[in-house]
């Protein structure tokens, strides 16, 4: 990819009025200075709101869906997961006199679900 400089000026500024009719025939100018584009969209993702982003990403798995199903709507979707994990803790630092082997286990489930 080309490298994009984080603020446009007029020497880094690669494209004018009229060659915007003429792109698919121009040849891209070199640049060393700036970010690679993925970089550079990154840095503009930073601004935006996180919930935003979510759907957004909503908005992009809806259209892919409805190429198939083009009745498909996410709105319409109900979600529910379920976390079941195990926890040991060694008992290095905190022991009781009466806990006797190599440590704690705590084993924890969570569910939820949305609409």
């Amino acid at each position: 990819g080309e490298k994009v400089p984080i603020k446009k000026n007029s020497s880094n500024w690669k494209l004018s009025f009229s060659q915007l009719f003429h792109m698919n025939t121009m040849v891209p100018k070199q640049s060393e200075s700036g970010m690679e584009y993925e970089e550079y969209l990154k840095l503009l993702l930073l601004k935006v709101p996180e919930k935003k982003l979510y759907f957004r990403m909503l908005d992009l798995m809806q259209l892919n869906i409805q190429i198939k199903y083009p009745e498909f709507q996410i709105k319409d979707c109900m979600t529910q997961y379920q976390i079941d994990t195990t926890v040991q803790l060694d008992t290095r630092f905190f022991s009781l006199p009466m806990k006797k082997g190599s440590g704690y286990e705590f084993i924890m489930s969570r569910t939820g679900s949305y609409q």
